[in-house]
């Protein structure tokens, strides 16, 4: 071989030597230096994750505990419609509620529950509305007399009820009939019947209820009106007393005695019994 001519190990050596074509290949160091730059970015990204991640819980925790603080968590109002006999004070107490109890605690489900469960609600509906504002909405039972019996004041209900009536109760509703010296439930019930035929004019214009003591008809009522006057009527004819208000509106009647009659259900007046 001639001596310009080189070995193909010195061929590669050669720094004249020709470079192959194709793609070029970074060296060792480079790729390294990249995979540590790529390493650096990746641990970078993951601590800003973390990092984006407490920041996040930090605020959620803050605002959280800045609202269950503050008023807008708290109850601001409580409003009831519809009762007559039940007081607020009453009623705020059996459903264990009051203003400034945290929202987050009312059990709407359960208030509604306990709200149609009180004697007195025939029924009733609590619903939370704007600014924090709870609203009781209720109809009660339509009471049509009052009883006295030896356990104590009763309200007698247009179905025949029997509902307990305390002090608070009585100072709210004074307007209905009282009925005295009738204690059989049978008989106060028919009467409880009855009254819920009258309308609420009627049964506000009479005073007391009593039993009269008669030989021929053991369910006569003598009936203590409003204006002074009494009403005989056996129990049935009760039903009858519109024609009693028609008579003293346009005769304004006072201390006198009317009765019922029994079939016809006419009404006259007549003097009053001596007994």
């Amino acid at each position: 071989m001639g001596k310009d001519r080189l070995t193909p190990f010195e061929r590669l050596d050669s720094p004249s030597s020709t470079v192959l074509g194709g793609p070029q290949v970074d060296s060792v160091d480079s790729l390294i230096q990249q995979r540590k730059k790529t390493q650096r970015m990746l641990r970078k990204n993951k601590w800003l994750k973390r990092l984006g991640v407490f920041m996040l819980t930090f605020a959620l925790v803050f605002l959280s505990y800045v609202y269950f603080v503050s008023p807008m968590s708290t109850l601001n109002r409580i409003e009831i419609s519809g009762n007559g006999i039940l007081g607020k004070k009453e009623l705020i107490n059996i459903l264990k509620i009051d203003v400034n109890d945290p929202i987050y605690t009312l059990d709407l489900v359960h208030l509604n529950t306990m709200l149609n469960q009180i004697d007195l609600v025939d029924q009733g509906k609590i619903t939370l509305e704007s600014s924090n504002t709870l609203h009781i909405e209720l109809t009660e039972k339509r009471g049509v007399a009052l009883v006295i019996l030896e356990s104590g004041m009763i309200l007698l209900t247009d179905r025949g009820e029997f509902i307990e009536m305390t002090a608070a109760r009585l100072l709210l509703n004074l307007d209905l009939p009282l009925v005295v010296g009738m204690s059989d439930s049978t008989e106060i019930s028919a009467l409880a019947h009855i009254l819920s035929t009258l309308n609420d004019e009627i049964l506000v214009n009479i005073s007391e209820i009593h039993k009269e003591k008669n030989a021929f008809n053991e369910a006569q009522m003598r009936l203590m009106m409003q204006e002074g006057n009494q009403v005989f009527a056996p129990l049935s004819a009760l039903t009858a007393l519109d024609k009693y208000l028609q008579v003293v509106k346009i005769t304004n009647e006072k201390n006198s005695c009317f009765y019922i009659a029994d079939i016809s259900f006419s009404l006259v007046k007549a003097d009053c019994p001596t007994h």
